[in-house]
């Protein structure tokens, strides 16, 4: 793997009179800007991708409202009506309003005290198949 860092660093030191201008590398961060992405998962399919928008803060409100009620929720129910929802223990999941808002909205929800802390995901659910 070539470092492209050091690659960039060496041809900025010479003189710019030494090449033509269009033969110098433009320069462009080496990491890109952070994404974040809300989506529910499970053995059946996921839901769609929903971007946060850039400096949005996700906290209790945000979440519940923006990320659940109106995009996770109505993209979950579409698979299935009967199914269990378990999230990890990030502050905006374990607010009062959103765990009540989950018991009411959801068939099935195990709240973070008994699920595990350090889920990989952030947001899972499984069906059941109802007869």
């Amino acid at each position: 793997m070539i470092n492209v860092t050091s690659c960039v660093q060496s041809v900025l030191h010479l003189p710019a009179a030494t090449h033509a201008a269009d033969r110098l590398l433009c320069i462009r961060p080496t990491y890109s800007k952070s994404v974040m992405v809300s989506v529910g998962v499970s053995a059946i399919g996921r839901t769609n991708l929903h971007f946060v928008d850039p400096g949005v803060k996700v906290n209790g409100h945000y979440h519940r409202d923006i990320l659940l009620t109106r995009d996770l929720l109505p993209d979950i129910k579409q698979y299935s009506d009967y199914f269990t929802f378990q999230q990890d223990g990030a502050p905006a999941h374990r607010t009062r309003k959103t765990v009540e808002l989950l018991k009411v909205e959801t068939p099935d929800f195990i709240p973070q005290k008994c699920g595990h802390p350090t889920a990989p995901i952030s947001t899972q659910w499984t069906t059941r198949s109802g007869a």
